[in-house]
Order: structure tokens, then sequence, then C-alpha cells
């Protein structure tokens, strides 16, 4: 259900942009979780800290993630508010 969410929220957001040089996180598979993160990160439209895309496949380049079920790099939590940084999804 997770999946299907975030398939859709990265839907609506516009392509535009070029990747953060420093993102916390980059080149990296990531698995979204409940609970025991390794950060907290909310999805903005607009003004993220870091430009990411999504991709299907092992990311290669910088910026990219790959969202996996289990051997992640890292474990992140979506949240609303109280963030450790924001993210804004770009398609290139």
């Amino acid at each position: 259900m997770k999946k299907i969410l975030l398939v859709f929220i990265l839907l609506l957001f516009p392509i535009t942009g070029t990747v953060a040089e420093s993102a916390p996180i980059d080149m990296a598979r990531i698995e979204i979780v409940d609970r025991l993160e390794d950060f907290r990160v909310r999805i903005v439209q607009r003004g993220g800290d870091y430009q990411i895309r999504i991709v299907d496949r092992y990311p290669l380049s910088r910026g990219e993630w790959q969202i996996v079920d289990r051997m992640a790099d890292y474990r992140i939590k979506i949240v609303d508010r109280l963030e450790d940084f924001t993210v804004e999804i770009v398609n290139y």
C-alpha cells in the first residue's frame, strides 16, 4: 500500500531541476518503514533540500534512489513534520 501511495505521489510532482551535490542519502537502495528509520524525510513539491530521482534499477548516478523491500542501504520514514531533510522528486 505504501509503495502504491508513494508512486502516486511521485507522479504528481513536476519534471524539473538538477540533483543536489551532497544529499545525505546518495545513490542508495531505500526501504520505506514506519519505525526504526535511519532518516525522517518529508517529500515536497518544490524547494526541497535535495532533488532525488526514483529508479527501477540499481542506482548508478548521483541523487538516484531505488525503493526496495529488503537489503536496503538506508531505511526512511516519510513524515509531514519534524523531518531530518526534505526531498523533491524529479524525473529527467
